[in-house]
């Protein structure tokens, strides 16, 4: 008789890492009378879980709009409950009866939740108003402009002024012509005395002050 040879399969345990060994995920139901609580509680397994983590007094909320909610953790016995801010959620997403929520623990009491209706799609959420992206900008805007006229203005006031004053300034290259009030005095054949020549920088009003000098 034949001998028959029965081979066994090895079958391979898969192997889990410590990181991946808990579940992160769990999930909450919108009841009717949950859309009006103040507070919602987190699956009493999933505390136990992460018991040593959800200690804290504060948790955040992660949603794929963008937003991120701070909310408050209170611990009662072996629960805990979202409470602060749960409410103010609850509202600005619109939660009605048959919306479930699908939470994963990201770690140190961080939360991220996508939010699905009563047709099991995921919601479309509301897009951020133009309120919230525009509030400083007419006050930047207001306050921005002006600044910049304003040293434009006293810039342009500055130059100006330069220039007027570059129109009032002559250059006077004799001594004589100071004492007699006019550069005609002035000997240009060079006789009777030495016309020590220097350029001298008068202003409006030094000229002024000059030429009445020279009248008395």
């Amino acid at each position: 008789m034949r001998s028959q040879r029965h081979h066994r399969r090895n079958f391979v345990r898969p192997s889990f890492s410590p990181d991946n060994a808990e579940p992160t995920h769990f999930m909450k139901i919108v009841l009717p009378g949950a859309i009006h609580a103040e507070n919602m509680r987190i699956p009493k397994d999933f505390v136990r879980r992460f018991e040593n983590e959800l200690c804290a007094s504060e948790a955040t909320i992660g949603v794929p709009d963008g937003r991120v909610w701070k909310m408050e953790l209170k611990k009662s016995e072996n629960e805990v409950y979202f409470c602060k801010g749960w409410e103010e959620f609850v509202k600005y997403y619109s939660l009605r009866s048959g919306f479930f929520l699908v939470f994963k623990y990201e770690g140190k009491s961080q939360f991220s939740a996508v939010i699905f209706d009563s047709s099991a799609a995921e919601i479309y959420y509301p897009p951020k108003l133009n309120s919230e992206k525009q509030n400083s900008a007419p006050k930047c805007r207001r306050k921005r402009p002006h600044s910049f006229d304003q040293c434009d203005h006293n810039t342009r006031s500055q130059k100006q002024k330069l220039v007027e004053d570059e129109k009032d300034i002559i250059d006077i290259e004799d001594d004589d012509a100071l004492s007699h009030g006019k550069s005609g005095n002035r000997d240009r054949s060079g006789q009777g005395h030495s016309s020590k020549m220097k350029k001298i920088t008068l202003s409006k009003k030094q000229r002024a002050q000059n030429l009445k000098q020279a009248a008395n």
